[in-house]
């Protein structure tokens, strides 16, 4: 979850330099990357024995 706060704070910054456009481009390729994660969850921990 922190580097995806990391990432927020990078493209807030980077919005007023490089500008709209190219942040959409960005954002939408992260979107994807999280929706290809939501979709394909990696395997977490088992659950300990009982």
């Amino acid at each position: 979850m922190e580097a995806w706060e990391a990432k927020l704070a990078v493209n807030g910054t980077q919005y007023m330099s490089l500008g709209a456009a190219d942040i959409q481009r960005r954002v939408s390729a992260e979107l994807v990357t999280v929706q290809q994660q939501l979709d394909n969850p990696a395997p977490g921990p088992s659950p300990p024995a009982s």
